[in-house]
């Protein structure tokens, strides 16, 4: 009886190798990744991209790795994901908001940089060949791991008030500013600086504290700011950059196989997020087109203006890096010549994509 057992048992484990189906797992074999996440669950990417990317995860593992998710800013916030990816307080943030830090990613930074790209599916690819290509980058990342590069869809200028169309119509403007990169921005062109908590804006908006804000096209479906905002000045001004983070030391504690799967999956992970709210963006602004909304794209000569007006930001950044003792100069035209090589030679989806895949 013995003996037929354990014919049975290694004919189960052959099948299963040989036709893929992964073999019962014990309880101790399973690998439990805790990941975080910040979007709202509205967000396109909860759906279409967080809980895409671990179950493709967990299919290629064959089990061994299961994904618990923490979403919606319910184990970490915006401003402390950060900190808690690199405590152990989670293993993973999908994705980490490097916007929030980005004085502590200076050669990252460069793509949150005015006028770099035209859509999160630009950035992501550029982000991923920017880490690859450039040395110093690489230093950013010694206390994380970075599985995949992304970063928030294309901000524009979107208002309460008739969209500015000439830099004259900024003036006394008062712009609600998420990152340092806008803040920056709205001195420059000469407009003036409204802050609050990410979570506070809709309701800045509400009370009449701003006229507008710089935002990503995106999420403002999930941030329910289109029931305020019906003007909209289009000049894909910047992006912000994201990163899939893991623990460091939960990345050193995985077996190689299981490493070489997160790897594998780096680019392609990245520029599926891109995708994602890429697609999105697409969306929100034929939506809001077909109710009526005014949408104003600067042109050339104009957003040429725009571009002379905060040349500053641009020369504060490459001094930032020669003061670090870098060639600041060097890496910049690195960059912008990514940026142009991503923008002739998008990345094409992959199969495990889902919906993002099928839909531009």
């Amino acid at each position: 009886m013995k003996r037929k057992t354990m014919i049975s048992v290694l004919c189960a484990v052959f099948a299963c190798g040989m036709f893929g189906i992964p073999a019962l797992l014990h309880a101790d074999d399973v690998i439990t990744i805790k990941a975080a996440t910040v979007h709202p669950m509205t967000h396109r990417l909860t759906d279409d991209s967080f809980r895409v990317y671990a179950k493709e995860v967990e299919k290629r593992t064959q089990g061994r790795v299961q994904f618990k998710l923490y979403l919606a800013g319910s184990l970490v916030q915006w401003g402390t994901a950060q900190q808690g990816v690199k405590t152990g307080l989670v293993d993973m943030v999908l994705p980490l908001p490097l916007w929030t830090h980005m004085m502590e990613y200076p050669i990252t930074r460069a793509l949150s940089l005015p006028f770099m790209v035209e859509s999160a599916a630009q950035a992501a690819l550029t982000l991923f060949k920017m880490y690859e290509t450039i040395p110093e980058m690489k230093l950013e990342y010694q206390d994380i791991i970075p599985l995949g590069f992304s970063s928030t869809a294309v901000s524009n200028l979107h208002t309460k008030v008739p969209a500015p169309k000439t830099l004259e119509d900024l003036k006394g403007m008062r712009i609600w500013c998420a990152s340092k990169v806008s803040v920056a921005m709205t001195t420059h062109l000469g407009a003036s600086i409204r802050q609050t908590k990410t979570q506070d804006v809709y309701m800045a908006l509400q009370r009449g504290m701003a006229d507008g804000l710089w935002f990503p096209n995106a999420p403002m479906r999930s941030f329910k700011l289109i029931e305020l905002i019906s003007n909209h000045t289009m000049g894909d001004f910047y992006v912000a950059p994201h990163v899939y983070a893991m623990n460091r030391k939960k990345w050193e504690s995985l077996p190689s196989d299981v490493q070489k799967v997160f790897q594998d999956m780096n680019l392609s992970a990245g520029c599926q997020a891109g995708a994602t709210l890429t697609n999105e963006s697409h969306w929100v602004i034929e939506e809001l087109k077909k109710r009526g909304d005014t949408f104003y794209y600067l042109p050339p000569e104009e957003k040429a203006r725009w571009k002379k007006a905060i040349e500053p930001i641009y020369d504060e950044w490459i001094a930032d890096l020669n003061a670090k003792g870098w060639d600041g100069q060097a890496i910049y035209e690195k960059v912008t010549a990514l940026c142009k090589e991503t923008r002739e030679n998008p990345y094409k989806p992959d199969g495990w994509w889902g919906r993002t895949g099928k839909m531009e």
